[in-house]
């Protein structure tokens, strides 16, 4: 509830956005110029199933000139260090322009927000609650978060292994 769009909304949205963009085409322009008119935006919401949240998807993706330059404003001490923060502009790929069109900013960016940004924004949400419901940190939100996702990593990690390196008579039995 915390972004108002649950995990399959939220891919379907960076993923229809990044598609119409032409964001994961393979020529070495892909990405460097990518505009979205706001008819492509509002095509993109309805196909998703977002038409009746589009200001609330956008705000999840997107973020105008003056909330890009706050958001940095908060990351960075000082403006030496705004050329190598990218995190502001992982958090939010899209620049929302004032005619309600969006600009890809990169697709370094949107790959971002489709993967490391699905963690993140579940830790931020964890907080968020722990916050609000002033829970202690033993039984917190986001300890649970990240214990649940440490062993589904781990499994992951253990079951990429070996799928990579399979080992007849004899199964390593770590992890379980």
């Amino acid at each position: 509830d915390t972004y108002g769009l649950d995990l399959d909304e939220q891919l379907r949205l960076g993923i229809g956005l990044s598609a119409m963009g032409n964001a994961w085409d393979q020529h070495d322009a892909a990405g460097t110029q990518v505009r979205l008119s706001r008819e492509a935006v509002d095509e993109c919401m309805l196909k998703a199933g977002l038409a009746s949240r589009t200001d609330r998807a956008l705000s999840l993706i997107s973020a105008t000139r003056a909330e890009l330059t706050e958001t940095l404003g908060e990351t960075v001490r000082d403006s030496t260090q705004v050329v190598w923060e990218g995190t502001p502009l992982k958090r939010f790929p899209f620049l929302r322009c004032n005619d309600g069109g969006l600009t890809l900013l990169s697709p370094a960016f949107i790959q971002s927000w489709l993967t490391d940004g699905f963690h993140y924004r579940s830790l931020l949400a964890a907080q968020t609650l722990d916050r609000e419901n002033r829970v202690k940190k033993a039984r917190s939100h986001s300890q649970r978060y990240l214990s649940f996702i440490g062993a589904v990593y781990e499994r992951y990690c253990l079951d990429l292994a070996r799928s990579v390196h399979p080992r007849t008579g004899v199964e390593a039995e770590i992890g379980r």
